[in-house]
């Protein structure tokens, strides 16, 4: 009844939306609740940091916590509320500007990719110039979805920016694509390429891992948690955080959450913090398991 919406106090607001959240998370609500909630009542959202908050969260719920069947209901909702938030010329760019960087993370039907891939041809977007950081994303959107124009918009795009930045974000896009050589040549480099900078390869790893490429990763979740104690060895802590954050979180499958469970079974010497560390990145993929198993009907063979 858009009760939240209608409560005065600020930070009793944001309590409630992250209580919500909270309730999600715990599998006591539903995601397509809460995503009903949110498209209903955060077009009255004022507060700039709790709507960037709650669009995080709904990105995260439509790409992780709904089943196949779920999301393809959900998602014309999803997209066409952002795009319209994204558009809506009486809100302030702080709120215009993360509605825009949600569609496109949630952009998969051919339409909204079409939607996508127009805007590039643009200068502005949600009331403000349409910036390199931007363009790239929405390239990097197009490569990860298998878009038709995908690889002419990234050939524009490197020829557009050829900043120092410009071939950083060149590089994440290039680990976007659903190929599995380009996988397979990305996770070697990781690891072998002692010139690659950790900077880069750590911007790019949310690209490789990307949601809708879980079949093709699969295959280098444990490889990659093998690689843990060398890169605790040879590489910056930061790296490793983002390391295993990235390979585990990357999926929502009970087959992958197995694969970390059986791998923390048989590494029982595992440095203790290093353990500590997966365990953290896998809290993640447990919750986003059980939220499926709960509310998509999914089986449980995770044990």
């Amino acid at each position: 009844d858009g009760g939240l919406a209608r409560v005065q106090d600020g930070f009793l607001r944001a309590m409630l939306w992250g209580a919500l959240w909270d309730e999600v998370r715990a599998a006591r609500l539903s995601p397509e609740q809460y995503i009903a909630v949110v498209l209903r009542d955060l077009p009255r959202e004022e507060d700039e940091q709790v709507v960037a908050s709650v669009l995080g969260r709904l990105t995260r719920a439509t790409g992780a916590y709904l089943s196949d069947v779920q999301r393809a209901r959900a998602l014309p909702r999803v997209e066409a509320a952002m795009l319209a938030g994204a558009r809506d010329a009486s809100r302030p760019y702080g709120i215009r500007k993360p509605h825009l960087d949600a569609w496109i993370s949630v952009a998969t039907s051919a339409s909204a990719l079409a939607d996508v891939d127009a805007m590039l041809d643009a200068d502005s977007a949600a009331g403000d110039a349409l910036r390199a950081p931007t363009r790239w994303a929405a390239v990097t959107r197009l490569v990860e979805t298998g878009a038709p124009t995908a690889q002419h918009r990234l050939t524009q795009q490197i020829a557009r920016d050829t900043t120092s930045d410009g071939r950083r974000r060149a590089f994440v896009a290039g680990a976007a694509f659903a190929d599995p050589a380009v996988k397979r040549a990305y996770f070697t480099r990781y690891l072998a390429d002692s010139t690659l900078n950790e900077d880069l390869a750590t911007a790019s790893l949310g690209a490789f891992n990307a949601l809708e490429h879980q079949s093709l990763t699969l295959p280098f979740l444990e490889p990659a948690l093998d690689a843990l104690p060398f890169i605790q060895a040879n590489r910056r802590i930061f790296f490793l955080v983002s390391w295993s954050d990235a390979f585990v979180r990357g999926h929502t499958t009970p087959e992958a959450l197995a694969t970390v469970r059986n791998w923390l079974a048989r590494n029982t010497e595992l440095p203790l913090d290093l353990r500590r560390k997966v365990l953290q990145s896998v809290d993640e993929l447990e919750r986003t398991v059980a939220i499926r198993q709960e509310w998509a009907g999914e089986p449980d063979i995770a044990r």
